[in-house]
Formats: structure tokens, C-alpha cells, sequence
């Protein structure tokens, strides 16, 4: 199965958005145990 959308044909895949709803990173390399992946939501947070 391809998600024409995302251009990808894996799953799982992770999707992070900013605080305007616009998606600023995808794939599977952001999962949520990663403090990668932790990192990056922080620092969108801290974002005005």
C-alpha cells in the first residue's frame, strides 16, 4: 500500500506538526520513544 500523499510506502510511519497545524517532519524515524523525536516536538513548542 502507497500513500501517494505522504510519498511513502512504509508503515508505521510518524507525522510531527507545528503549533499552525503544518507538517514539518514525517517518517519513521520520528516514533515516539526516540528523545530525537522528543527533542524536535520541544522545540516546536518553544516556538512563538
Amino acid at each position: 500500500m502507497e500513500l501517494d500523499c505522504l510519498k511513502t510506502n512504509r508503515i508505521p510511519f510518524y507525522a510531527l506538526f507545528d503549533k499552525e497545524s503544518v507538517m514539518v517532519d514525517f517518517g519513521a524515524h520520528l516514533r515516539p520513544n526516540k528523545d530525537e523525536t522528543k527533542r524536535a516536538m520541544e522545540r516546536l513548542l518553544e516556538k512563538d
